[in-house]
């Protein structure tokens, strides 16, 4: 992908997120070995099984069994807390993150993703980018923003309507599965999702009464190789 200045959205233009619906972080330097990282997700999606995806050679992308390796998943209210306070722990590139890549997505279909994602779909789509900011407040000293800013940011941001995402159906991400196992049972599906929202939403609200960000589903965020 071709080098250039990285176009940041505002926080405050961030849609609100829509009931039964979580945002999604991945954080990453924004031009990395000489590309364009923003630009190659915008177009590709966050690729985290390059198998999966069917991603050619070229193409830049994870080996990962979930899309949990490369993002963060919040609630409304716990995303805005993390951009307070990015607590945010890895070891590699991530922690010092210049950027922060937002998607907004259905919780059914993210668990989807987790649970099945390794074998069928392999990334999440660009259509699900809902904004391009800085990762304030985090390890990077360099990208820092008053507390009194983000809270100003966060009600416009709320009043703001959703994104205007259309995403596939239950049925039409089953029919896909089902596809690569035949004999796969719609029921077998629905309980894996629903175990999987269940131990989500069960980390996010730990993490609010906790008062400390968390990394969900996963301890390590990657970068894309």
């Amino acid at each position: 992908m071709e080098n250039g200045t990285i176009k940041y959205d505002k926080l405050e233009d961030l849609p609100s997120l829509p009931k039964d619906w979580v945002r999604l972080v991945h954080r990453c330097r924004a031009i990395s070995l000489g590309r364009n990282i923003v630009n190659n997700i915008k177009e590709n999606g966050l690729i985290f099984n390059r198998e999966a995806s069917k991603t050619i050679p070229s193409q830049r992308g994870g080996t990962y069994p979930s899309p949990g390796y490369m993002v963060s998943a919040y609630n409304e209210e716990l995303f805005w807390k993390n951009v307070e306070k990015d607590d945010f722990f890895i070891f590699d590139d991530a922690k010092y993150a210049d950027t922060q890549i937002v998607f907004d997505m259905p919780i059914d279909q993210y668990c989807f993703l987790e649970k099945f994602g390794r074998t069928v779909i392999g990334k999440i789509d660009s259509k699900y980018i809902v904004g391009v900011i800085p990762n304030y407040n985090g390890y990077n000293k360099k990208l820092t923003l008053p507390v009194a800013e983000v809270l100003r940011a966060k009600e416009i941001s709320i009043n703001n309507p959703p994104a205007p995402i259309t995403p596939p159906t239950n049925d039409e991400l089953f029919a896909i599965l089902q596809k690569r196992f035949a004999t796969i049972t719609k029921e077998r599906v629905i309980h894996s999702i629903k175990e999987e929202k269940e131990n989500l939403l069960y980390e996010i609200n730990e993490s609010l009464t906790a008062k400390k960000q968390p990394i969900i589903p996963q301890i390590h965020q990657k970068q894309e190789r």
